[in-house]
């Protein structure tokens, strides 16, 4: 994974370029859940139709994986607090001066494999 390459560097910079793609990741991962669901699945190109109609791919994807998993209210809460932790991280990495360190980076890491861990647990795809 490059992300991780990034937080073995000595340049403190990518520690904050790592956060970026930590997040992706996980919305990777949702985008491709949404789409191979084994019931209600929902394509890629109607994510991206949907979304434009709502509050924004990101949000959309999130509140409709998050509808989707079987899992108790509960895991369901708690997964949507932490992508949109993550989420808001990968906004200051990002768009602000900010600089993560490399525990700050390898807790996002540990964050998004939680996060990627609970999304092909709690939901289902066609084999």
């Amino acid at each position: 994974m490059a992300a991780g390459e990034m937080i073995s560097s000595s340049d403190k910079q990518l520690y904050t370029s790592s956060i970026h793609c930590f997040y992706y990741a996980v919305l990777q991962c949702m985008k491709y859940r949404l789409a191979h669901l084994e019931e209600n699945s929902i394509s890629y190109t109607e994510q991206e139709e949907r979304a434009e109609r709502g509050n924004g791919s990101h949000e959309f994807v999130i509140n409709e994986i998050a509808n989707r998993m079987n899992a108790k209210p509960t895991e369901v809460r708690g997964f949507k607090e932490d992508i949109r932790i993550l989420k808001q991280n990968r906004v200051l990495a990002d768009y602000s001066e900010r600089m993560f360190t490399q525990e700050e980076s390898l807790e996002c890491r540990a964050q998004a494999e939680r996060l990627i861990t609970n999304i092909n647990r709690f939901t289902k795809v066609a084999v």
